[in-house]
C-alpha cells in the first residue's frame, strides 16, 4: 500500500517529517501537530506500528471477506453536497476485496479530543451567521444533514455532535479513484490511548458517539481483532444505505 498526499500529484509520503509536511501544509492545523496527539498518533501508528496489517484485518473482519489496501491519502477530503469545505477525513483508504469489490474506509482519529460541538450548537451559530451574512449556506448544510440521516430537520437530539453527521455521509459519499462508485464504505474511530490519554474525556466521545449511532437503525455485529479493544461495532443505515463502523482504542507507546 502506498501513502501519498493526493491523487493529483501522488507523493509518496514514507516518515513522519513528510506527514507531517503534507499535514501542515493547512496553516490552520499547524498547532494541531504535536506528540501523543490524534494527527501525529495516526501518522506514527500507520507509518511505525503495523497500521496497515491492523486495520486491513479489522476491515476484513467488519466486511466478512479478505480485504487488501492499495492507497491511502490523509487530510483526503470528500464532497458530500454542493456547500463548501468537504469532509476530510483524517486518512482516506482505497482497498479491495478478494472477490474484487472496491472499498473505501474513512477514519477518524483521536487521542480524547472532541467530536465537536453539538447540533444544537452548531445551528445556533448557522443562525447567527446567516443573520450577518443572509448568503450563508451553513444552516442549509446543518439541515440537509438532519434530512438525509432521519428524514427531515426537526425532532433531532439537539446534543448529538455535529462532526460525526458529515463523518458519516462523508464516508458514504466517496467515490473511487476513478470516481466511479464503491461497493463498500467504511468509518473506523480510532482512539489512541497515548500517555496523554484523559479517561474522563475518552469516555465523554464515546458516550457522545454511543448517543448518535444509537439515533439511527442499524444492529451490533461481531467483530474481532487481535490488535485494536473493540469498544463498539455495528451496521448503521442512512438513507437505506448501510454503513458498517467501529470504535476502537489502540495503546500506543
Amino acid at each position: 500500500m502506498k501513502i501519498i498526499t493526493n491523487l493529483k500529484d501522488q507523493h509518496l509520503i514514507t516518515d513522519l517529517s513528510e506527514w507531517e509536511g503534507h499535514f501542515k501544509s493547512n496553516k490552520s492545523k499547524i498547532d494541531q501537530w504535536r506528540k501523543n496527539r490524534s494527527a501525529y498518533s495516526l501518522a506514527d501508528f500507520m507509518l511505525n506500528h503495523g497500521g496497515r496489517k491492523h486495520l486491513e484485518a479489522l476491515s476484513s473482519s467488519l466486511l466478512n471477506e479478505d480485504t487488501k489496501f492499495d492507497l491511502a491519502i490523509p487530510e483526503f477530503k470528500v464532497a458530500f453536497d454542493k456547500h463548501r469545505n468537504p469532509r476530510e477525513h483524517d486518512l482516506g483508504i482505497f482497498g479491495q476485496t478478494v472477490s474484487g469489490k472496491k472499498v473505501f474506509i474513512g477514519v477518524e482519529a483521536k487521542v480524547d479530543e472532541p467530536f465537536g460541538v453539538t447540533i444544537s450548537a452548531a445551528k445556533d451559530l448557522a443562525i447567527k451567521e446567516l443573520q450577518k451574512k443572509p448568503t450563508s449556506k451553513r444552516l442549509n448544510r446543518i439541515d440537509g444533514l438532519l434530512q438525509r440521516h432521519y428524514g427531515d430537520s426537526e425532532g433531532f437530539n439537539p446534543e448529538l455532535r455535529y462532526q460525526l453527521f458529515y463523518a458519516t455521509v462523508g464516508t458514504l459519499d466517496a467515490k473511487w479513484m476513478d470516481k466511479s462508485e464503491i461497493d463498500h464504505h467504511l468509518l473506523l474511530i480510532i482512539a489512541f490511548r497515548t500517555d496523554e490519554f484523559d479517561l474522563r474525556k475518552g469516555e465523554n466521545n464515546f458516550k457522545n458517539y454511543l448517543d448518535f449511532v444509537n439515533s439511527l437503525p442499524g444492529n451490533l455485529v461481531n467483530t474481532k481483532s487481535d490488535y485494536f479493544e473493540i469498544a463498539d461495532a455495528r451496521h448503521i443505515y442512512i438513507e437505506n444505505r448501510e454503513l458498517p463502523l467501529c470504535y476502537v482504542y489502540f495503546d500506543l507507546p
